[in-house]
């Protein structure tokens, strides 16, 4: 346990190790690959079930052999220690079994979203001479590629079982002229040729994926993540109360092309031994089915996929979901309102503890903040630090260190920390600071505080921030959390949008989504609201703008898509009493 002498500054006392045990305190992180790590986890456990995908079962002991099958076809293709290879899919054993391919071979895995546009898929295999594809986006593809790269296409039937392999294929599904490229089967048996796979030796600090920033607030970057990043996440899940869970079930439904997708809902639960379910299209509305039909220990979800849960009628009043040992929800905001009744729910489920949330960013390797425990899970905190991370709160202007309760920039340090944006290396300094010991800070754009036991407490996203007509900052997250304390509010969300009467500037619009029994009555709710901001701020932080909606606009990531909500405008919205433009 941590000695208890505080400084009153949280990157020195490092409050939450109190909440760890000494042996996760004082233990080192294995430095290896990514694919003896998960070999080395799962020893004495080839025999345990590894992928359950469309009823297909696939074990540790297939996974490995799979994967040395791949290797041997990147062989064969020739792919060397340092190439880019594109993986452009959803998650399936055969976009998971190529990850770890091309990590023993030291080449780099580029994972793309397949849903992107032609022009964007361009864009992001610009790097890649090597390129595995989904077959259903062969024409788009097509039009991406240029004449010097090779594709592979597959389809998300390779690992279906017999019966369901066949009828897909009956259904003609496949959009690719297979004469014309390479098919999977043709590239797995181009890999007979090769005797075996020489292992390329771990190297620290080696760039092994790429994954595509989410894009939320500004431009998409392509942020480079280690062998060192990935595993020291999965590792201290493992020491954050996870332990080990040989023969359990994890249901992934966040998809291999997202940072959390891939390190938290992929290498993570190998390395903790589960058998992974995988839903490779997620559909939020379908999480109650998914779980009460794979009834899984564990599984990561976005604030929306819950919101679903809970509201599901599927989830009868005596349903037991005392199976789930672990429910982990980030990649957004978590409203306290969801909060409060995703708790009551769970409780009222006989689930053990509380919604356990938590805080990452893909230049993170996905996450760096958990709840531990009940102890350290206050409504609206997001947990602490992983063990092996430090956090400091400081002022986003001057980037002195901030004490206890007070709100400034999250910056994060430890081995999760990325190694960059590719080519990229202006964008890379912008986010990136070496303290006088030669500790590298990220810095993550989010306003936090950070309470006396280590908690942390999200504000906003400072990109979201933006400035009057006349000057003045206003700040989206005072609206929301005083907004939402309003009994018929169920979601809301302050976006600032171009003043229709000056050149420059914005004004706050806030977007609300109603709780179903006050909806029709909007008119009289936005009265109410107007006078409860107006009795709380000044004329200058109030709503100039009030929209009702039904849901909000979510990116393919699964986060709000403030763009979309600032881009929309005024124009189905109502002007609020007391805005002085």
């Amino acid at each position: 346990m941590a000695e208890n002498i505080m400084t009153g500054y949280p990157s020195i006392d490092r409050p939450w190790l109190n909440y760890y045990s000494k042996d996760a305190i004082t233990k080192d992180i294995p430095e290896t690959k990514l694919y003896d790590y998960i070999s080395e986890c799962n020893k004495g456990y080839e025999g345990n079930l590894c992928i359950t995908y469309w009823g297909k079962k696939i074990t540790y002991k297939v996974f490995f052999r799979e994967i040395d099958k791949v290797a041997k076809s990147f062989i064969a293709l020739g792919v060397k220690t340092g190439d880019v290879v594109s993986i452009v899919a959803p998650t399936t054993p055969e976009s998971i079994y190529c990850v770890y391919a091309l990590n023993r071979l030291g080449a780099i895995a580029n994972l793309i979203d397949p849903r992107l546009s032609e022009e964007n898929i361009r864009e992001k295999i610009t790097y890649s001479k090597y390129i595995i594809a989904l077959d259903l986006i062969y024409k788009k593809m097509r039009s991406a590629i240029n004449e010097s790269q090779v594709v592979v296409f597959f389809s998300i039937a390779e690992s279906f079982p017999g019966y369901m392999k066949i009828l897909y294929k009956m259904k003609g599904n496949s959009e690719y002229d297979k004469k014309a490229v390479i098919g999977w089967k043709a590239f797995i048996e181009s890999g007979n040729r090769v005797v075996d796979v020489i292992d390329v030796p771990y190297q620290k600090n080696e760039v092994v994926v790429m994954v595509s920033t989410s894009g939320t607030t500004g431009k998409s970057k392509l942020a480079q993540l280690t062998n060192d990043n990935i595993n020291a996440v999965a590792w201290q899940y493992e020491y954050a109360g996870y332990g080990k869970h040989y023969g359990e079930t994890f249901l992934n439904i966040m998809p291999l092309f997202l940072a959390y997708g891939f390190v938290s809902g992929i290498h993570m639960p190998l390395a903790l031994g589960f058998k992974i379910v995988i839903i490779p299209q997620r559909d939020l509305s379908q999480m109650a089915k998914y779980i009460l039909k794979y009834k899984p220990q564990a599984y990561l979800d976005v604030p929306n996929g819950m919101a679903s849960v809970i509201s599901d009628k599927r989830m009868k009043n005596n349903t037991d979901l005392s199976f789930i040992q672990h429910i982990g929800v980030g990649g957004d905001t978590l409203e306290i309102t969801l909060e409060q009744q995703c708790n009551e729910f769970l409780k009222k489920h006989n689930y053990a503890t509380k919604l356990q949330k938590g805080y990452g960013m893909t230049e993170i390797a996905s996450a760096a903040v958990i709840n531990v425990s009940d102890s350290c899970n206050t409504l609206g905190s997001v947990g602490i630090p992983f063990v092996k991370t430090n956090a400091k709160i400081v002022n986003p202007e001057t980037h002195e260190e901030l004490g206890y309760n007070e709100v400034g920039e999250l910056c994060l340090a430890g081995p999760g920390v990325f190694a960059g944006y590719l080519n990229d290396e202006e964008a890379t300094k912008a986010e990136m600071e070496v303290d006088e010991n030669g500790v590298r800070w990220l810095y993550t754009g989010d306003l936090f505080l950070m309470n006396e036991n280590g908690e942390l407490f999200f504000k906003e996203r400072i990109k979201t921030m933006f400035i009057r007509p006349d000057g003045h900052n206003n700040h989206p997250h005072i609206i929301n959390e005083l907004i939402q304390k309003h009994p018929a509010v169920k979601a809301a969300c302050t976006v600032g949008v171009k003043s229709p009467y000056h050149a420059t500037g914005k004004y706050p619009k806030t977007v609300i989504i109603l709780q179903e029994a006050f909806k029709g009555k909007e008119c009289a709710i936005q009265r109410e609201l107007e006078k409860m901001c107006l009795s709380e701020f000044s004329q200058r932080d109030i709503p100039y703008w009030y929209e009702f909606v039904d849901e909000f606009p979510y990116t393919p990531n699964g986060k709000v898509d403030y763009r979309a909500l600032e881009n929309k405008g005024i124009e189905q919205a109502k002007v609020a009493e007391g805005a002085v433009f």
